[in-house]
């Protein structure tokens, strides 16, 4: 992550905003700082497809890990073609119904063994 939690930006030396807040940039540095972000626009590197994450959700959980597997394969076929903007907006839309899929299972199974029925609670040895 870039250093405003942004995953589009890259970590960079020089802060995007002056350390001293009384002077004021000049629009000169201001495009020479611009120019070092990474944005869909300007992307030079492929995005995550998240092609592990997406294969594991649609094991434990079809419904979600069809469109994460979908998206994570459409990524590389958007970038493939140009359109980086849609590359990094499948590429997010696969992380989150990825990890959807998988918090689904997850309460799945907290829910089918501690909740239902007494689940692991309810011990009955010496009935």
């Amino acid at each position: 992550r870039g250093f405003n939690g942004n995953r589009l930006r890259p970590q960079s030396a020089t802060p995007l905003f002056p350390l001293n807040p009384l002077s004021a940039p000049d629009q000169a540095d201001i495009d020479r700082r611009m120019r070092n972000l990474e944005t869909p626009t300007n992307a030079s590197k492929r995005p995550d497809s998240h092609n592990c994450c997406a294969l594991v959700s649609c094991i434990v959980f079809p419904p979600l890990g069809i469109f994460a597997l979908i998206h994570s394969l459409l990524t590389y076929r958007s970038w493939d073609s140009g359109r980086y903007g849609d590359a990094h907006d499948h590429s997010r839309q696969a992380y989150t119904f990825a990890w959807w899929s998988i918090a689904i299972f997850i309460a799945f199974l907290i829910y089918h063994f501690f909740i239902r029925d007494g689940g692991l609670w309810d011990f009955n040895f010496f009935d």
